[in-house]
């Protein structure tokens, strides 16, 4: 194992270790039975890191002259494990997060981030759902889980 290769997996096992923690905080064991009824749940969330400004060519950042890149990690909240973790540049909105699939009874948590119509009519037509926070301008309306 190389040098690079070494900070890399320390790199992905905080950051694994990290939400494992934080998930297994906000949904403890004994709750965890309301989740049955989906597929499976993922939260999904980004993370800016700057990197070298070197890599601007790469990881662009909303900073002139500085690189960033933009982490955003699918967690299985039933398996409480990363299912998918997406590297873009920094500036690259949330809302284009490619990590939703067309499979049917999956439950996605978002945040504000990746408020988008057309997204969360993808999921509703693969007969998926997704839970959001309410834009400030927002018309609530819900679904039946029948």
């Amino acid at each position: 194992m190389q040098q690079g290769d070494t900070e890399e997996l320390a790199l992905l096992s905080g950051l694994y270790n990290t939400l494992l923690a934080r998930y297994e905080s906000l949904l403890p064991a004994s709750a965890r039975h309301l989740l049955e009824r989906f597929k499976e749940a993922y939260a999904i969330d980004g993370s800016v890191a700057r990197v070298h400004s070197a890599l601007e060519k790469f990881f662009s950042s909303v900073h002139q002259g500085q690189a960033a890149l933009k982490l955003n990690t699918k967690f299985s909240i039933k398996n409480l494990s990363p299912k998918e973790v997406e590297v873009s540049a920094g500036k690259r909105h949330d809302s284009r997060y490619n990590g939703v699939t067309d499979e049917a009874g999956v439950l996605y948590l978002f945040d504000l981030g990746y408020w988008a119509f057309k997204l969360f009519e993808r999921i509703c037509a693969a007969g998926s759902f997704f839970v959001s926070r309410l834009k400030k301008n927002g018309v609530c309306c819900s679904r039946s889980l029948g």
